[in-house]
């Protein structure tokens, strides 16, 4: 648990941008992870930046996502800023990464300048992206090597079908809750998918199948059931590091822990 006297550096939203449009601009070959990035959203891309022309031509986006692009043979100008939910900068000279900060917010615009934490008005964190389930880490510019040493280590955690999984229990929420009828025992349902399933239907190629084998548990499954505590026996190895993604499960999710 947080400490609630500990000052929060940056509030962390999860704010949808399909649909809108985002404002890109630069000559720093930076913010072409960043056209990638956004472009995953489903927003439009306003995108100035010709001296990028060639690694722009590589990008080899899907379709639904090439489709939102608008690639202007221009440099940014403060017209670009109309209409724009956000503004994205990558620059070589800071002088012009401070123009464009400036025209952003004579516009009302939250801009981003990319490694430039003291121009910005937002920061794009190290993302884990197991969509449904997107987890942000950022270390307020400080040390981003440790953000990325920190998904590595949630990536290892997170199989990259966790989102299959989440999409599955999602559609079965109604079904849920018309067979588990208290508050208690749906919680209950839901930390046992945690600890018991998720690594394991992580790993399924398919979102029916994974369908198919969360309603037979939820078939089986009632109030009583969920109502009940359950004791499992660990051993905990020598070095930590050889510890199971099974046993560090079990140990986080654990209301209480007894060591003999």
């Amino acid at each position: 648990m947080s400490d609630p006297s500990t000052t929060l550096a940056k509030f962390p939203v999860f704010y949808s941008l399909a649909g809108k449009s985002i404002l890109l601009a630069g000559d720093d070959a930076a913010l072409i992870p960043k056209i990638r990035l956004i472009a995953m959203t489903g927003a439009h891309l306003h995108i100035c930046a010709p001296s990028l022309k060639a690694a722009m031509e590589k990008l080899d986006l899907p379709s639904p996502q090439a489709s939102k692009l608008k690639t202007l043979e221009q440099e940014w100008a403060a017209r670009d800023f109309t209409g724009q939910a956000l503004a994205i900068g990558a620059f070589v000279c800071e002088d012009e990464a401070a123009r464009f900060q400036h025209s952003a917010r004579r516009a009302n615009v939250p801009v981003n300048l990319v490694d430039r934490p003291a121009l910005c008005d937002f920061q794009i964190p190290v993302i884990v992206n197991r969509s449904p389930l997107i987890i942000g880490i950022s270390t307020g510019g400080a040390a981003p090597v440790m953000g990325q040493w920190l998904r590595g280590r949630l990536e290892s955690l997170l199989p990259g079908g966790t989102g299959r999984v989440l999409e599955a229990a999602a559609s079965l929420r109604r079904a849920i809750r018309a067979r588990l009828t208290t508050p208690a025992a749906r919680r209950a349902f839901w930390k046992a998918l945690a600890e018991q399933d998720l690594l394991h239907l992580a790993r399924k190629d398919s979102l029916p199948e994974i369908k198919a084998i969360l309603q037979k548990r939820l078939e089986k499954a009632d109030s009583k059931e969920f109502g009940a505590g359950r004791v499992q026996y660990i051993q905990i190895p020598e070095h930590p590091e050889d510890m199971s993604l099974k046993t560090l499960s079990l140990l986080q999710n654990a209301d209480v822990i007894i060591c003999a």
